[in-house]
């Protein structure tokens, strides 16, 4: 298993893991990544920022995330607990993972991951976000060291649960 920058030539299975995603989130009444989104024009901008990463086993493409080390504007704007540092942070955004490998803990070596990227950029807080019904997101933060903070108000969007954990 190896993680590593996604290229343009994985694209198409990338949006195979998102089509997945959507399907799972539809059957299970998550309003979450309906409406077209994300596109694959999300996804090349993801690539083409150094953004997003995959799991490759045997060569195939099995789990997806974007690590952003930028400000997240709507991030601001965020009611309840609020966030614990409010100096530099990074994001995470847009994880899948394959039907067949769920529970195979890909999403744990992507936060695993992120988590040491940050530790890599000396950035202490990482932070992300997920639809109230998402509980199988929620649980998968919160086992790996993430706190719920607040409500995010997005324009447009459903409110999302966000989470951080401070990365010492």
């Amino acid at each position: 298993m190896a993680i590593r920058e996604a290229k343009i030539s994985d694209l198409d299975r990338i949006m195979e893991l998102i089509g997945q995603a959507q399907n799972y989130f539809k059957a299970n009444n998550i309003d979450q990544w309906q409406n077209n989104y994300p596109t694959s024009e999300v996804i090349l901008a993801d690539i083409h920022n150094h953004e997003c990463y995959v799991i490759e086993v045997d060569r195939k493409v099995l789990a997806i995330m974007t690590l952003t080390f930028t400000v997240q504007p709507e991030y601001s704007n965020i009611s309840g607990e609020n966030w614990k540092i409010n100096s530099a942070y990074a994001t995470i955004h847009r994880v899948a993972v394959d039907n067949e490998s769920k529970g195979q803990g890909l999403a744990t070596e992507l936060l695993d991951f992120a988590t040491a990227k940050c530790s890599v950029h000396r950035v202490h807080s990482l932070r992300t976000d997920t639809y109230e019904n998402n509980k199988s997101m929620q649980h998968s933060l919160l086992k790996n060291g993430f706190d719920k903070r607040g409500v995010i108000q997005r324009a447009g969007v459903a409110d999302m649960i966000g989470f951080e954990k401070i990365i010492k």
